[in-house]
């Protein structure tokens, strides 16, 4: 058969596959991050206030409190941002939250390159992973919200669920109830 024939292909020729969706992920986190460096004040959004107390709580004291009070567990999204908080001057520790989020969301790339790589040609697959990190990310990136941890985290979970269908195993239906599990943190 010819797929006996065929070679294995090594840890190169796969960098080399990866690079077009790095190449869209590097150049989308570069315009989001410029766009995030260029509105410098925060948003006026109840949720990006909340957020951004819940996370300097974290970073200061390891537990979330909202205007100095505990506050129950609302988000890993909080957790997430509490590091940059240790950076030091309130600027910067805002420019690197913004950061973050820009580049969590764009990061929807990748796994929507690899589920619809599954599905349809290269080209195709390139062009749904840049459209998906290209809609969104372009209004809530640089924000303080959820929303840049939950779409590629979605994504994910999507591919975890085709997997599972398309392959299933142990190992594919676990990871796939481990992402029903957390998503709702």
């Amino acid at each position: 058969r010819a797929e006996a024939v065929l070679p294995r292909a090594t840890w190169l020729d796969r960098l080399a596959a990866a690079l077009p969706v790095v190449s869209v992920f590097l150049w989308l986190a570069a315009l989001y991050s410029w766009q995030a460096w260029r509105h410098p004040p925060p948003w006026l959004f109840t949720d990006e206030l909340e957020l951004t107390q819940l996370s300097r709580a974290i970073a200061d004291t390891g537990s979330a409190a909202r205007r100095g009070e505990p506050h129950f567990f609302q988000t890993l999204y909080a957790y997430v941002l509490a590091p940059a908080w240790w950076l030091g001057p309130v600027e910067s520790a805002y420019g690197a939250v913004k950061l973050i989020g820009v580049v969590v969301m764009t990061a929807v790339a990748f796994p929507v390159y690899v589920l619809a790589r599954a599905l349809v040609s290269r080209p195709a697959a390139l062009f749904a992973a840049a459209a998906s990190a290209s809609t969104p990310a372009l209004a809530y990136g640089p924000m303080i919200l959820e929303e840049p941890l939950a779409y590629p985290y979605a994504a994910l979970s999507f591919l975890l669920f085709f997997r599972a269908l398309v392959r299933p195993s142990r190992a594919s239906i676990a990871l796939a109830l481990l992402a029903c599990a957390v998503a709702p943190l």
